[in-house]
């Protein structure tokens, strides 16, 4: 299960990044300014809720889990739902530096709209899951978790610091130094 999970979310990152490219190679002004004012009631209610605790996803429906016409995945209601329920379940927890690089990894892909909300709704969440794990007592694998976690903060904050305008790489590489070569 653990593996088709993983698998899952590399196709997730694939499918934001590839409808980042459409947009971009049809003109983001273009391509978004009828669905923009179409949705900006829907995207108001989701930036309305609080960042940090989301609606659960339910199976009996809810707005957090129904797809939304004309929002890119990143603006789905559903999208920041799941990684925050995977990011608060203790169950999931060998799976959450996967669902951190899904983020990290597809930070510039995306909308300004979202990614804000976004951000500050994972950052508070992993500033949470390490406070958490700092009052339990220490092992190896609570402190590999705590670096996987302190990980994507600094990629995270890095990213929002410096000129996401003009930044079209992930940073992920300078913090994974046997997947680049840095001189």
């Amino acid at each position: 299960m653990q593996a088709i999970q993983i698998q899952l979310l590399k196709l997730l990152e694939a499918v934001i990044k590839l409808e980042h490219e459409t947009i971009v190679q049809k003109g983001a002004d273009s391509a978004q300014r009828e669905p923009q004012k179409a949705v900006s009631s829907t995207i108001t209610s989701i930036l309305s809720q609080s960042p940090t605790r989301p609606k659960p996803i339910t199976s009996t429906g809810g707005s957090n889990s129904k797809y939304v016409h004309n929002l890119t995945v990143s603006q789905q209601p559903m999208f920041l739902s799941a990684i925050l329920n995977a990011l608060q379940s203790e169950s999931l927890k060998h799976l959450h530096k996967n669902w951190t690089e899904l983020v990290t990894s597809s930070l510039n892909c995306y909308s300004p709209d979202a990614l804000s909300h976004i951000v500050v709704s994972i950052m508070h969440q992993l500033c949470e899951n390490i406070d958490n794990i700092a009052k339990q007592s220490g092992t190896v694998q609570k402190s590999d978790y705590c670096i996987s976690q302190l990980e994507a903060l600094t990629v995270i904050c890095h990213y929002c610091l410096l000129d996401n305008n003009q930044q079209q790489v992930s940073l992920s590489h300078l913090f994974n130094p046997q997947n680049s070569s840095l001189t």
